[in-house]
């Protein structure tokens, strides 16, 4: 059966000469893994640089339920991104999350909210110059809420990174202080248009980072070292 699917490119590692297999996040499937060939030829039809991470593509293929990978039949964008693949700090942090979901989503487990989520505000990053410092920790706290992991709230200041809850004092190796646990609480109960109000400078970020990656960590078997982490950070530090 021939199936057509919305997707978020996750990665992409090349599988031959001309050929590269990509993971995809699909709407309706989860995550899939894909072969595309020949787009590395020089009059090839799909180019490989279609396949940046977080890229919404529309893929058309054979679908077979109990395949580890598709032969994909076209491919094409079905968002263009007008600053998404060309500003540094806005692609690298598409990285970071791409990596994140990755590590976080489970084969062919689909989770329609969180790509419809994603969707929108993609689309708002991509478009916005205001706040845009703060949107991987912005996302990357929001998608927690679709996979099941999101922190319960309160009126307490300190974030308690195991239990996923605040509480009103110190309670040892996980707690998050209130300056953070404050950040925290607002990334969570903020919304996109509203991120830019959240000021904070470079040192706060780095340790915002390292709490989101570790929440992450603690909450889900998948998640061990974030490798474009570094890469964020040495970005982050030129602002």
């Amino acid at each position: 059966m021939i199936t057509k699917q919305l997707g978020f490119v996750i990665n992409r590692i090349q599988y031959s000469e001309s050929s590269i297999i990509v993971r995809v996040f699909t709407r309706d499937l989860g995550l899939k893994s894909f072969l595309v060939q020949g787009v590395r030829k020089k009059k090839a039809k799909t180019k490989a640089n279609l396949f940046q991470p977080l890229s919404l593509v529309e893929i058309t293929f054979r679908y077979k339920e109990s395949a580890n990978m598709h032969r994909a039949n076209t491919c094409s964008l079905s968002t263009t991104y007008s600053s998404i693949p060309y500003d540094f700090l806005k692609s690298s942090q598409a990285i970071f999350l791409a990596e994140l979901l990755y590590k976080s989503l489970h084969e062919s487990d689909p989770h329609i909210d969180l790509f419809d989520w994603l969707r929108i505000h993609l689309v708002w990053f991509d478009g916005s110059d205001e706040g845009v410092s703060n949107f991987h920790l912005f996302a990357g706290w929001h998608i927690t809420r679709f996979l099941g992991i999101m922190p319960e709230t309160g009126s307490d200041h300190y974030f308690d990174l195991l239990n996923g809850n605040f509480t009103h004092e110190n309670t040892g190796q996980y707690s998050v202080d209130k300056e953070y646990g404050d950040a925290v609480k607002y990334l969570l109960s903020t919304s996109f248009e509203d991120m830019h109000e959240l000021k904070l400078n470079r040192k706060t970020r780095q340790i915002l980072l390292d709490q989101l990656i570790m929440y992450y960590q603690l909450h889900l078997e998948g998640v061990r070292e974030i490798k474009s982490k570094t890469v964020l950070q040495e970005v982050m530090d030129t602002l």
